[in-house]
């Protein structure tokens, strides 16, 4: 049938097209990861669906068709599309597990000698240690962070302490985590408009957290961060792209007064604690 997930004209196909244009044939080896990854995510994630209401393959199609499309190779592709698999991630009843994973990818791809780092990769990924919400409450005009325990709290440097903890760990996986992740905020940008106000507000105020790292990333000359001249060149990109997309989110919802003008006084914040 023609379109399908890994036909030519399907988005598997798409999307190794234009990895092929971008960076020639791709290694045999990397092409069973990249469909691999893609089969394995639909299938893991085929329970869930995003708050915005669209099934989860549109969220692998999509992050898969970024990065591609941001020039990506296909391993860090694989990874943006695998990214919430440890998090999310489901066989039957059984939440999928980091062994779990591993076994099936090993079985799947025989004797992968980057399987493991692929995994430990994924799971760099995962949000899943740092469960928190963090909701705009209109009635008392502040913010509030749901902690660990369930609890509130009204301070919001909390909330910029937890997304620098969430920055810290992907900064130190690599140059591949972080692009892997700017796909993900891309989608997540892309898609507010049918969330829920509280969930749009939550979205706004991550992402530009998350955004405003990999401007700081880029500023201070990719220090710290193992990176060759490819991958700065994608950071350098999607960064920019994400820069503009959140300015504008921002602009619509202060516009129908969603969230409160001075909300961009927590920019200080972030770069104050995020040093």
């Amino acid at each position: 049938m023609p379109g399908t997930k890994n036909t030519p004209g399907g988005p598997f196909g798409k999307i190794r097209t234009i990895i092929k244009k971008n960076h020639g044939e791709i290694s045999y080896e990397d092409h069973k990861l990249l469909r691999e990854s893609y089969n394995y995510s639909h299938e893991v994630l085929k329970h869930l669906k995003r708050i915005s209401g669209h099934e989860y393959s549109t969220h692998i199609r999509h992050i898969g068709l970024t990065l591609a499309k941001w020039g990506a190779n296909a391993r860090v592709t694989a990874l943006g599309i695998s990214h919430e698999n440890l998090e999310k991630g489901k066989i039957g009843e059984k939440p999928v597990t980091r062994d779990l994973m591993l076994e099936h990818f090993r079985k799947r791809l025989g004797s992968l000698p980057e399987a493991s780092e692929f995994i430990m990769k994924v799971e760099s990924l995962s949000e899943g240690k740092l469960k928190h919400g963090f909701v705009y409450l209109p009635r008392h005009d502040e913010y509030a962070i749901v902690s660990n325990e369930g609890k509130f709290d009204k301070n919001p440097i909390l909330f910029w302490e937890i997304m620098r903890a969430d920055q810290k760990r992907l900064f130190q996986s690599g140059a591949d985590t972080l692009i892997a992740k700017a796909a993900d905020i891309e989608h997540n940008i892309t898609t507010y408009k049918k969330l829920e106000p509280e969930n749009s507000v939550s979205t706004l105020l991550k992402n530009k957290s998350r955004i405003l790292f990999l401007n700081h990333v880029i500023a201070t000359g990719f220090k710290g961060l193992n990176a060759d001249d490819g991958q700065k060149k994608i950071l350098i990109r999607a960064t920019k792209e994400l820069g503009i997309k959140i300015a504008a989110m921002e602009k619509n919802m202060l516009g129908m007064k969603k969230i409160p003008k001075d909300i961009t006084k927590m920019d200080v914040d972030f770069y104050r604690y995020g040093e």
